[in-house]
Parts: C-alpha cells; structure tokens; sequence
C-alpha cells in the first residue's frame, strides 16, 4: 500500500473518531433568481446542497480580504472534493443556524485536508 493511500485512510478514520470536534455543515451555494428594481436587491434562491462532517479549526484573523476570518473548518477532502462551486456554509451553533461565507482565497488544501476559512463581511 502506497503512503498516499495510507494518509488516506488515517484522515478517514480520524474524521470517524473526531467525536465532539466534529460537527455536521451544509455546503450551499446561492444564486440570483430575480432582481427587484424598486428596492435594488437580488432575490436569492438556495442553489447546490451538500451535508458532510467539518472538524471545527481554530479561530483567526485576516486583513488579506475584505472580510473577517470568523471560523475556520477542516474538510476530508474526499468528501468535499472541490469548493468552487459553494459559497456558503451553515452550521448550528447552540441550536441556531449560522451562515458564513467562504472566503476561496484563503482555502488551504493539501491534498487530503482541505481547510475552509469562513467569514462575515466586516461591519456586518
């Protein structure tokens, strides 16, 4: 068996047994299905779902984006495979759902894990 398969195969078992560090997210992307003139907004509509498990990072700080790095979470990159296409992540957090956005630029994957840097646009 190869190195990268073994790597593999630990990060799944790792994402297995994470217990209380792992927690259940949805991966959504919203898009436009209308613009409203009158008032100048969008109206937007929940496109793509996907529901996986996140190991919750450590929280950081960011001045490289426009945005603040709020939360960040460690994806099993089979899992996920790739992020493009999602710009929103919500998560429950004390029994509420909470939206980030996911701030693409600063996306670090390594080939196994990938970890997702999520954000609220700063003065929100």
């Amino acid at each position: 068996m190869s190195l990268s398969e073994i790597t593999k195969r630990s990060v799944r078992l790792a994402f297995k047994h994470a217990g209380d560090l792992a927690k259940t997210v949805v991966l959504s992307r919203r898009s436009a299905a209308s613009f409203d003139f009158a008032v100048g907004k969008a109206g937007l509509v929940q496109g793509e779902v996907k529901t996986l498990t996140a190991i919750i990072g450590k929280t950081t700080k960011s001045g490289k984006t426009d945005s603040e790095v709020v939360r960040t979470f460690l994806f099993n990159k089979e899992d996920v495979g790739s992020l493009e296409a999602y710009d929103t992540i919500t998560v429950s957090e004390g029994g509420v759902d909470v939206s980030y956005s996911v701030l693409h630029s600063l996306i670090e994957d390594d080939g196994f894990t990938i970890n997702v840097p999520l954000g609220k646009l700063k003065g929100a």
